[in-house]
């Protein structure tokens, strides 16, 4: 199973490599520095794990990467210069350009973020390797930086983080999950003995929502980590057992062992009307060897007519109908046109988001010239990328700029019945906390309207 899908992926990675070597999220649109190095490390990491077709598209990925190395500032030199590192292809003289790259680099360390650091080190640790001349230099600048990235751990109890630059434009590294990540890699890599390595394993496993962490990036970027630190521990043997309670009430007793170790996590569901007025304590008891890792999640669904949700977007979504009385515009024969309408309102520039546009089940979108000629593309010619599905419209953006933007599409009646319209959502991505979601909506089909008639 999992050979099959590194397969689907890889080839899709294949399809999806632009003419310049690079990547982005689609197939034609413009390469990014970000993406390419991402998808090299990722073919380089396939490659090593002993996927031969990976091996393939990386000369002309790094090709891409070296020639955007000397174009961007610090920070992004360090993540193409880990990447690069990762996939250990040096054609000519590029080594020691790299090297000298890291050289700068490494020089203007105080200007670089938590992450930018923790991708220098690992870029400087996978160097030293290559080129054993300048292994002492490198690996003592590697150490140095591990110990200020040590030193620098946002310590909470007995667990252990890093923060992201909060730049508050959705910035798809703007993670603590993504940095936490990279600097236990590094941690792992350079000072495997380092006091920090425990805790941001323990922060990791809390921060999960459920089976995985926030985003699919958070996801890969955790499971790496966690993975590598997994090949150097002694957590693949447990043998415990876990009395889960809720005051004085036990909810579950479980036990951990072997046959458990790649199980899905065990998850207990506890009931509103389960719960006492105020606080509620939830405690663990566990008894034999091994570790544990829990999480704690509340979750509730909000009554229609609930106001709209705004944190960071605004949507508004309207319907243009032809109607003679319109108290009853929202009733309406099969075979009608509905003229959809939606707003988003951004707060500020943001990367990478997403917007879902519900299709009642009564309702087919018109879709060819329709949507995609006349004046469409052009009032609304942000988006990257559009999957119209049966339930649904989905539009993917790259970049949403701050203010006002509107779009229209058509929908036409088809099944008779009275449907409730869920509402229409958009979010970033890698963030999805900043998002806006609009009102439910009500519409009836029949299979014709009554006749009017006069007074």
């Amino acid at each position: 199973m999992l050979q099959r899908y590194v397969n689907f992926g890889l080839q899709k990675l294949l399809r999806y490599q632009h003419g310049d070597g690079g990547w982005h999220w689609w197939e034609n649109d413009q390469s990014d520095p970000y993406i390419t190095a991402y998808v090299v490390y990722g073919l380089a990491r396939a490659r090593d794990a002993g996927y031969p077709l990976a091996a393939g598209p990386l000369p002309r990925g790094v090709s891409y990467l070296r020639g955007y190395l000397q174009q961007g500032d610090y920070a992004t030199r360090t993540y193409l210069l880990s990447a690069l590192a990762t996939a250990n292809v040096w054609p000519d003289k590029s080594l020691q350009e790299a090297i000298g790259q890291s050289q700068e680099a490494y020089a203007h360390r105080k200007d670089l973020d938590i992450f930018s650091k923790a991708s220098l080190a690992l870029a400087l640790y996978k160097l030293s390797k290559q080129s054993p001349k300048d292994a002492l230099a490198l690996t003592t600048q590697a150490a140095s930086l591990a110990n200020d990235l040590e030193a620098n751990a946002q310590v909470s109890g007995t667990a252990s983080h890093w923060t992201a630059n909060a730049i508050g434009d959705g910035d798809w590294l703007d993670s603590d999950v993504e940095v936490t990540s990279q600097v236990l890699q590094a941690l792992l890599a350079i000072k495997p003995n380092s006091e920090q390595i425990v805790p941001a394993v323990r922060w990791l496993m809390a921060a999960r929502q459920g089976k995985a962490w926030y985003s699919s990036k958070d996801t890969a970027s955790a499971v790496l980590a966690l993975t590598t630190y997994l090949e150097r521990s002694k957590e693949l043997a447990p043998d415990e057992t876990v009395v889960v309670k809720i005051g004085d009430r036990t909810l579950k007793t479980i036990t951990l062992g072997k046959a458990q170790l790649f199980s899905d996590p065990q998850q207990i569901t506890i009931a509103a009307a389960d719960l006492q007025p105020g606080a509620n304590t939830v405690r663990l008891e566990k008894t034999g060897t091994g570790s544990i890792y829990w999480s704690a999640h509340l979750s509730y669904v909000l009554p229609e007519g609930t106001p709209p949700l705004a944190s960071g977007i605004k949507v508004m979504r309207s319907y243009r109908v032809a109607a003679e009385n319109p108290v009853t515009a929202n009733t309406q024969p099969s075979g009608a046109i509905i003229e959809v309408t939606t707003k988003i309102i951004a707060e500020q520039n943001y990367r990478y988001l997403m917007l879902e546009e519900p299709i009642p089940a009564g309702c087919e979108t018109i879709t060819g010239d329709a949507m995609d000629d006349n004046d469409y593309r052009r009032q609304f010619y942000e988006f990257n990328h559009r999957d119209v599905w049966d339930d649904r419209i989905v539009y993917y953006f790259d970049d949403l700029l701050k203010g006002e933007h509107s779009y229209t599409y058509y929908l036409r009646t088809e099944a008779p019945g009275d449907f409730r319209i869920r509402p229409n959502t958009a979010y970033l991505v890698y963030f999805p906390e900043v998002r806006g979601e609009g009102k439910f909506a009500r519409l009836t089909v029949v299979e014709e309207l009554p006749a009017t008639t006069g007074p």
